[in-house]
């Protein structure tokens, strides 16, 4: 009886720390002011990366954000989205740094370059297995996209 005690109480404190947790992360943080750390980490991996709309937290199925019109251009090629969405790892949120562990592109297009050419004009590609894309995220989503 101590024993099943003791776990409810452990149980009880974990659910109380999560929740707290979350409405820290909800409450005093401000998506939106990750922006110019986002560009500015692209930037350091050469992608030009433009985010028109709101970054927004999410909750299901997993606490993560979402940025809204993004389009990233790299000299491989250009990703343009409606919506990504990310999810955060949680104990990244108690470092500095964000760690994304899965991101979903809604209605994306993706457009790959052509490294053979002499102008380095896109070329309409088709038949390339996701995973050659210039971009190569661990599993992503490609729901009602396009790639030229």
């Amino acid at each position: 009886m101590r024993f099943v005690k003791g776990m409810l109480y452990a149980f009880t404190a974990l659910l109380i720390v999560l929740a707290v947790t979350v409405a820290y992360v909800t409450q005093v943080l401000d998506p939106n002011d990750l922006k110019p750390t986002l560009v500015k980490a692209a930037n350091n991996q050469q992608i030009s990366l433009t985010i028109e709309g709101p970054i927004s937290w999410t909750f299901y199925p997993w606490l993560g954000v979402a940025a809204e019109d993004v389009v990233a251009e790299s000299p491989q090629g250009r990703l343009q989205a409606d919506r990504l969405e990310g999810s955060v790892a949680l104990l990244s949120l108690l470092t500095d740094t964000i760690i994304i562990d899965r991101l979903t592109a809604i209605r994306p297009q993706v457009r790959l370059t052509n490294q053979g050419t002499q102008d380095n004009q896109s070329t309409a590609t088709t038949g390339i297995p996701i995973h050659t894309a210039f971009w190569s995220f661990m599993n992503s989503q490609y729901p009602e996209g396009t790639i030229l």
